[in-house]
């Protein structure tokens, strides 16, 4: 069963099955309140420009906003996992709100986001639950990371963004799994932090200042690559 991408334009949802990136058959359901998705009624709260959730609802892709700044520019930032959480048209979680900051510094006119598990914390947008252990089943995690491959290819500017990943295995081991796919995604130049924890992992968009500088990929860990700062 294909992914469900779904665009929400101040009330209106536009659904698409999507077999792969290459193609998308987009119909407009018209206002998203009487809209039907399998029997479900859609929520028209604005959160995210659009979005791909997985066909149960319960992990997400990936998810795109625009920001302030004209033109095309792409900005992906990777994060930890999604939330899912419901939010009033417009509004944004201090997550959102930095990551769209810092795309604008950067002169980007679309802020994309992926993460390391695709699980949301918030899967029916308004219960949050632990993640489960493993986040994502066999299945889902490829399908995640051909999504972070699909995006790394297309962004222009990526910020890595995923926080201290604690002392779970297996965050450690889907934070490699995700430099790995950085390594072979020609991301030369793109890579930004905005800071970095002692451990080498980049620090969370809730908890780190707007003083980004860009990075590498070195010895299998992300590394300063000059000091240069965003502007303020």
């Amino acid at each position: 069963m294909p992914a469900l991408a779904r665009h929400l334009h101040c009330g209106l949802t536009i659904d698409a099955k999507l077999g792969d990136d290459s193609g998308e058959t987009v119909t407009e359901t018209g206002d998203a309140s009487q809209a039907q998705d399998g029997g479900a009624m859609i929520d028209p709260i604005c959160t995210a420009l659009s979005f791909q959730d997985s066909p149960d609802g319960k992990h997400r892709y990936w998810q795109q906003w625009r920001t302030s700044v004209p033109g095309s520019k792409v900005c992906l930032a990777i994060l930890f996992n999604p939330t899912g959480k419901k939010r009033a048209t417009g509004e944004h979680g201090t997550t959102i709100r930095n990551c769209l900051r810092f795309a604008e510094q950067l002169g980007c006119g679309v802020l994309r986001t992926c993460n390391l598990f695709s699980r949301k914390d918030y899967p029916d947008s308004e219960t949050r639950e632990p993640l489960p252990d493993p986040p994502d089943p066999v299945d889902v995690q490829r399908e995640n990371d051909r999504h972070i491959a699909a995006e790394i290819s297309r962004a222009d500017i990526i910020l890595c963004a995923w926080g201290n990943i604690g002392s779970r295995r297996i965050a450690e081991e889907r934070a490699n799994a995700v430099l790995a796919i950085l390594r072979e995604g020609n991301t030369a130049g793109k890579l930004w932090v905005l800071a970095l924890n002692k451990s080498g992992q980049p620090k969370h968009p809730a908890r780190a200042s707007m003083r980004a500088f860009p990075v590498r990929i070195a010895d299998g860990r992300l590394r300063a690559s000059q000091a240069r700062k965003t502007p303020a």
